[in-house]
């Protein structure tokens, strides 16, 4: 072989020996970045996870705390249930007593049109100023 071909062999060489040990400081420093990304972007996302875990661990709290207020509130609205039937109950029978003393007392006659509005003074003192189902509708 001639010197110029073992010399340009040997560059090349020599050439390719530096872009290799261009391309594996190339490589490591890729590398390098990527794993000091990776540090990086991982040492973020811990963070980012345990605040994530933070907050649901709040909101879990506060959905105990709102289930047990739901629950308490529910047993109130079972109690008053109960109490607003015994209430309508005794609103229903002093409405029925109300209507029955009007009805004995104060008997109103049913008038089917004007030209049936013939009373004697007696009646027309009986009647009342205002109807009397005004007054259980009051209560």
């Amino acid at each position: 072989s001639s010197p110029e071909l073992t010399s340009i062999s040997t560059y090349s060489k020599h050439i390719w020996l530096q872009a290799e040990m261009m391309n594996m400081k190339f490589a490591f420093a890729v590398f390098l970045m990527v794993a000091f990304i990776n540090t990086e972007v991982e040492g973020k996302s811990k963070a980012d996870k345990k605040a994530a875990g933070e907050e649901i661990e709040r909101l879990v709290a506060i959905g105990q705390s709102n289930d047990v207020e739901m629950e308490r509130i529910s047993k109130q609205k079972d109690s008053l249930d109960s109490q607003l039937q015994r209430m309508n109950a005794k609103r229903d029978s002093i409405k029925a007593q109300i209507t029955r003393i009007l009805d004995d007392n104060l008997p109103i006659k049913r008038i089917s049109s004007r030209r049936d509005y013939s009373f004697s003074e007696d009646e027309k003192e009986m009647i009342p100023k205002c109807c009397p189902w005004v007054i259980w509708c009051c209560l």
